[in-house]
């Protein structure tokens, strides 16, 4: 318009938006408007100044006056916090801006000057307000223009030196010939300093140009340092820097490397360089891609890489290339591929040949197409992993079906006479490609994982054949047999399993395993001596104090034990073992757990009077207008693909936008803008009553409003207004609660999301892949009275981008096909569709699928029977046994580790025998269908498929021995109580009687047996307690006692405790009983009373060694006490 006003704020990526903050702003305003005042007074006041720019009527000093992305020289300025405002236009929208059509003769001369003329009255009386305001500091000293507390005061400046006759300073370093040490100077060099890294996100913070972005420029010297200023330090993000020298035709011959890009202040490390370029294919929103060395398979673009530089932006991958790499491949299955593995070779080296040659560093790169190559490149390399696959009969069904589809897209493309169809049936293969990628990676991963962990079980399957079948006395045979049967074993599993033919260097996974052995056996051995090293700090290495007794020593033993008992019983053993065996065989023969990809469906509304397809990102945001452009190419004649364009802020400190008069005034402040396609409104005639229009057309030049809206600016349907700069008619007036209600065949409202307030809640959607098809996430919009509605054309004139995106189709039929091919091309992304029976999500999902498992219930419930019943008959048949480990003093919990060792054993033989069965049965029989002699039946080797059917049979053998276990222990113990418990104390006093009596005569020497132990804990922070002033006693009755002042452990808790023991006369003339007296002196009473259990455990381990140790020890403790007696006198 020819109205002009203070403009407040930019676009431009260089304002500093913490320092330069539009609230900032009012006595800049307060100074033009009290220009305006005075000029106004005198009768001469600026006819198109736009007064509401500066008199703060409206909600926010930073509004969208001018058209988008308004950059200019004073944002400069806003980065160091100081004051900047251009005065220009209002509503603009620049229609020719960046174009050829852009030229002198087109300005509005005549209206440029007139304004200009104001501005300078204005401006002669903004500098002349000393005599109106008594103080000139107000607007022309820099004081009164900006706030000194939101200048930075201190920035970083790069800036050479010349010191000793050598130049210092950040430098530009390139390499001989031949040499990789960078060190010589690079002069003439153009070094570029990116204020923010680029990056690929939904949201953009800024109006972004394609192949625009801000930087700093600078030239190095002769000596190859370079000069840079205004890089602030307090910056959340450094600056990005990249250096090229250019040869006297604008070639580039060398760059900075990878590394250097966070270097800007010290050095850049240069390298001689090949360009090129990949333009990758559309999709939603890309990655960043990596290029590689097409020999070496190298990534050199990652941060680290010294072999060149990758940058990926507005849809390009931009590289350089170090000289002595001659072809490069381009890869990120999310953004690009570019492999060029066209012709695959002899089958043979099929899948070396699928990993591609790459393309020649000086080749044309403009004549690749992105898509077709992509599409090729990446349904070439899933067809040779597949086939490795298919030949050691390992298939997904359903990924296969996927790779097919992707296929007949890619035959379908070549067969295309449309150019923009090709191109989009081609690129809907790049996506469909990629979950048929990641799946048989992953398959090909955990054939690799599974083989380890069966590798794992060999050990223990290993060792229990050489007890069972051999069972040698000698150490020497023991580990040859041991190695014999897990060199068998081995070498099984190398001739089945597949996943020696998937690695490409199968040796690496037996040393892989060898290494994972080694670390455990290393970190066991460090314990044990970790463990041995504690007891020589304590004194107890050669004591009789110390139980050389283990839990992984009582484990084997066990074993050992229930080892032997099979041995004895070998026609039962080997019934038995053949049974779990054939279980496992069954169940792995005849069920498959096998993970399955396909359309997953979930109802999620009711039908609407249309049918069509829904798509908006999941956490809503924009789309990739490329994307846009591929759907609806891809759909073109089977469906009417339409878009909505939102206008809506996005972050925080977004501003609202005008709305005003025909001739600019009158502003009114907006919040978003609604574009609506005309072919949207064909289809839905809620739309239509909406906007009380019956011709979809009609909405091209109007803009419609609510009644609010409308009154603020004072207009009816039929008026014209403008609408960030576009001009438009008034339609027909929305009514408010109609807009409100509106919804979509997902039921979510058709009004924009208010981003900026969701952001300052904290509201986030999880986004994580599984939950998409049943997230719900409340998002708020918009206020309805904010928000104006147009053609989505219009829309995007005025900034809008791609939100939604509806494909209304003739019936639900055509809906529901293409909702999931469309699902099939968006991996894990629900798609919204109707059907006849309502909406529903659509989604590429995962589903673990268990075929044949109903049937195996029964095989397994009897196989379950059968060792509960074997079990069960060996607890009767081993009664005696029972009774004699009971009496030489074995625990009822170690009498049922016997038989769960036993059962263990069972697990382990079954579990591991009956995969190896079906493994060697699967060769056997892959031999003899070659023949044509049988077919071969279909077994996965999947790691979920094998470990969850070991895990099956190993869980089914020890549930099924836990009854007989607790038999077991119930005979070794025909009492209730399992364990001694201490009874409770009372208060600070805890007296018992321990479960241990001695004679009179050996009391003598357990007092000093006992003395001797509490004194290894006299001057120690480890162990169970800690004890000082420990003595024997002679009580009054005659009676002998040890008394000492104890810590127990944790000493952080701070318990502490008088501990006296004492002997009394039991019921057995001869006999005496152990009496403890415990008396509570600091810690809480919880952790006294937890804490004491430790201790009578500790007692009770040293009464048990004192019945172990030689007569002479006992004697040689007994005259200890009676000398120490004597020397006391007691």
């Amino acid at each position: 318009t020819s109205r002009w006003a203070v403009l407040i704020g930019g676009d431009s990526e260089i304002r500093n938006r913490d320092k330069d903050h539009p609230g900032l702003y009012g006595r800049v305003q307060q100074s033009f408007l009290r220009a305006y005042n005075r000029l106004a007074l005198n009768g001469n006041p600026p006819e198109f100044f736009e007064v509401a720019s500066v008199d703060s009527t409206l909600a926010q000093p930073r509004l969208l006056w001018a058209a988008n992305g308004l950059i200019h020289g004073g944002e400069v300025a806003g980065r160091y916090g100081i004051y900047n405002i251009v005065l220009g236009t209002t509503h603009e929208t620049l229609p020719r801006e960046g174009t050829p059509a852009d030229t002198l003769d087109r300005l509005d001369l005549a209206g440029l000057a007139r304004n200009i003329e104001e501005i300078a009255r204005i401006l002669a009386a903004v500098g002349d307000q000393e005599t109106q305001v008594g103080d000139i500091d107000a607007v022309a000293d820099q004081r009164g223009l900006s706030l000194r507390r939101v200048i930075p005061a201190d920035y970083s400046y790069i800036h050479p030196r010349f010191r000793n006759d050598t130049a210092e300073g950040a430098m530009t370093m390139g390499r001989h010939r031949g040499s990789s040490i960078p060190n010589l100077p690079v002069p003439g060099a153009v070094v570029m300093a990116s204020l923010e890294d680029p990056w690929n996100r939904v949201f953009w913070p800024h109006n972004k140009f394609p192949a625009f972005d801000p930087f700093l420029l600078a030239m190095t010297d002769q000596n190859g340092t370079y000069a840079l200023g205004g890089l602030p330090k307090e910056d959340s993000a450094q600056p990005v820097a990249f250096a090229a020298r250019f040869d006297e035709r604008g070639t580039i011959v060398e760059v900075s490397d990878m590394p250097s890009r966070q270097t800007l202040r010290t050095r850049l490390n240069m390298l001689r360089v090949h360009p090129g370029f990949y333009l990758m294919s559309p999709a939603f929103w890309p990655d960043q891609a990596f290029v590689f060395d097409a020999i070496g398979n190298a990534n050199l673009g990652r941060d680290t890489s010294e072999r060149g530089f990758v940058r990926t932006e507005d849809g390009v991958v931009t590289f350089f290339l170090e000289e002595k790499v001659s072809h490069a491949k381009i890869f990120n299955v999310r953004s690009a591929v570019g492999l060029n593995n066209a012709d695959t070779g002899p089958a043979a080296d099929a899948m070396r040949a699928s990993l591609g040659r790459g393309f020649p560093i000086d080749g044309n790169w403009l004549g690749i197409r992105p898509a077709f190559q992509g599409a090729g490149d990446l349904w070439r390399l899933n067809e040779a992993r597949l086939a490795l696959l298919r030949s050691k009969d390992i298939v997904n069904s359903s990924n296969e079906e996927l790779h097919g589809r992707v296929q007949d897209l890619i035959r379908a493309a070549g067969e295309s006479e449309r150019a923009l169809h090709a191109e989009s049936l081609a690129a809907a293969g790049l996506l469909s490609a990629q979950p048929v990628y990641e799946t048989s990676r992953t398959t090909m991963d955990d054939l690799v994982a599974a083989v380890l962990i069966l590798l794992a079980l060999c050990i223990p399957f290993a060792f229990a054949l050489e007890r069972l079948l051999i069972g040698s006395t000698i150490i020497y045979k023991q580990v040859v047999w041991f190695a014999a049967f897990f060199l068998a074993t081995f070498a099984v599993l190398y001739l089945s399993h597949p996943a020696f033919a998937v690695a490409q260097t199968p040796i690496i996974i037996f040393l892989g395993f060898t290494v994972v052995v080694l670390s455990c056996l290393v970190i066991f051995i460090l314990m044990q001596k970790f463990e041995t090293e504690l007891k020589l700090l304590q004194g107890m290495t050669n004591t009789v104090h110390v139980a050389d007794i283990s839990r992984f020593n009582t484990v084997m033993a066990a074993m050992s034990m229930g080892i032997s008992t099979m041995r004895r019983r070998p026609l039962r053993t080997a019934l038995t073992a053949i049974t779990i065996v054939l279980l496992t065989f069954t169940i792995l023969v005849f069920a498959s757990f096998d993970t399955r990809r396909g359309i997953v469906r979930l109802f999620a509304a009711p039908s609407p009077d249309y049918a069509g397809v829904l798509y908006h990102p999941p956490s809503w945001g924009t789309l990739n207008p490329d994307y846009v452009d591929l759907i609806r190419a891809r759909w073109d004649g089977q469906a009417d693909v339409a878009t909505r364009h939102w206008v809506c802020p996005e972050f925080p400190k977004d501003p609202d936008f005008v709305a005003a008069l025909a001739d600019g005034s009158n502003p009114v402040t907006v919040k978003g803008i609604l574009g609506i396609d005309p072919r949207e409104l064909r289809h839905r005639a809620d739309l239509r009553a909406l906007l009380q229009i019956e011709d979809p057309e009609a909405i091209r030049d109007r803009v419609f409003l609510t009644e609010a809206v409308a009154e603020l600016l004072g207009v009816k349907p039929g008026d014209r207004v403008l609408v960030k700069g576009i001009p438009l008619e008034v339609g027909p007036l929305v009514d408010a609660t109609r807009f409100t209600a509106l919804v979509d065949m997902d039921n979510t409202s058709i009004i924009p999301i208010d981003y900026a307030q969701m952001q300052e809640t904290g509201v986030k959607s999880t986004g994580a892949a599984d939950d998409l098809l049943t997230q719900q996430v409340n998002w708020a919009n918009l206020p309805t009275d904010s928000v104006v509605v147009m053609s989505d054309e219009n829309c995007a004139r005025a900034g809008g981008k791609v939100s939604v995106v509806h494909l209304y189709t003739a019936d639900s039929a055509a809906a529901a096909r293409i909702a999931e091919e469309y699902a099939r091309m968006m991996d894990r992304t629900p798609i919204m569709a109707t059907r006849q029976d309502g909406v529903y999500r659509h989604i590429l999902g995962t589903v673990v699928a268990a075929s044949g498992a109903g049937d195996l219930l029964f095989p397994v419930l009897l196989g379950a029977l059968v060792i509960f019943g074997t079990m069960l008959g060996s607890v009767a048949d081993r009664e005696k046994e029972i009774y004699t480990f009971s009496a030489l003093g074995l625990a009822p919990p170690h009498v049922a580790s016997l038989f769960f060792s036993e059962a263990m054993v069972y697990s382990v033989l079954g579990g591991m025998g009956g995969y190896l069965l079906a493994q060697g049965s699967m060769k056997i029989l892959t031999i003899l269908a070659a023949y044509g002699l049988v077919q071969v039946p279909e077994i996965n080797y999947s790691s979920t498929n094998a470990i969850v059917t070991i895990l099956i049979v190993m869980a089914t053998v020890l549930v099924s021995a836990i009854y007989p276990a607790i038999q077991a222990s119930k005979s070794a113990n025909p009492g209730l109580l399992r364990s001694w418990r201490p009874p409770p104390p009372q208060g600070d006093v805890h007296e018992v009687v321990f479960p241990f009596t001695v004679s009179a005569y050996d009391l003598t020497g357990v007092v000093s047996f006992l003395k001797e132990h509490f004194d290894h804990f006299s001057d120690t922070g480890l162990g169970a307690f800690m004890a000082r002033n420990t003595r024997m006693v002679r009580h009054p009755d005659g009676a002998l006692g040890l008394q000492a002042y104890l810590a127990l452990a944790p000493f952080d808790l701070g318990v502490t405790e008088l501990f006296d023991l004492r002997s009394a006369p039991s019921e057995i003339p001869g006999i005496d009983e152990v009496r403890i007296r415990l008396e509570r002196k600091s810690g809480q009473p919880g952790d006294w009373i937890r804490l004491n259990r430790n201790l009578f455990h500790n007692l009770r381990t040293q009464f048990l060694l004192w019945r172990s140790i030689p007569k002479d020890a006992m004697e040689h403790y007994r005259q200890q006490t009676l000398v120490h007696l004597k020397q006391n006198h007691v």
